[in-house]
């Protein structure tokens, strides 16, 4: 019969024999599972973290404008203005007829009255070059939790856009028979008009 080759003494196959011939792999996994249950019992947790992250909405009145002139008249030199005041991260707007609104979001952990207070300082210094069709603004200030979570968009190629916005206002209406249901609204649409 043929001599049987010595095994080689190396490192690695002094771990892998001892391994082999002993227990201690049934070990180190017991040992894993109770750190790592140690570890989902230790680590402090919580299910709603407070993030603060400054935001707030400029709403600007626009009467008689069509959206190309609010985007260019308002919304865009707004949006420049407000890209001038520290700790700004983000700003982006929406142009309608009549009406503009514009976001300005805060590096997260910018203290909020501070941010707000600089929001209106910069605003307040620059009404000189506020354009004269502009009759009024609103600036409203956002929480974290008044982002929405689901946006539902409603799109057809055969219904119009007032025929879109009574379709969401019914699913809206089912939507809001769910339990924990927080705001709801909708965005867009032809209302429904009277004219005399």
């Amino acid at each position: 019969m043929a001599e049987m080759e010595p095994l080689p003494s190396s490192v690695i196959s002094r771990i892998v024999r001892m391994f082999l011939n002993t227990k201690p792999s049934l070990l180190f996994l017991i040992f894993s599972l109770a750190m790592g249950w140690a570890a989902i019992l230790i680590t402090p947790r919580e299910e709603e973290p407070q993030i603060v992250v400054p935001m707030a909405d400029i709403f600007v009145q626009a009467p008689g404008a069509n959206a190309e002139e609010v985007e260019k008249l308002v919304s865009t030199p707004l949006e420049r203005l407000l890209w001038q005041i520290d700790g700004v991260e983000h700003v982006y707007s929406i142009s309608r007829r009549d009406t503009a609104i514009v976001t300005v979001r805060f590096y997260v952990g910018e203290d909020r009255e501070r941010s707000l207070v600089k929001l209106h300082n910069r605003i307040t210094m620059h009404m000189d070059q506020v354009p004269p069709l502009v009759q009024g603004w609103v600036i409203k200030p956002l929480e974290i939790d008044d982002v929405p979570i689901v946006n539902l968009t409603l799109f057809s190629e055969r219904y119009n856009d007032h025929d879109l916005r009574r379709i969401g206002e019914e699913i809206l209406s089912r939507l809001s028979e769910i339990e924990d249901m927080s705001g709801t609204q909708i965005v867009g649409g032809r209302r429904r008009e009277v004219r005399v």
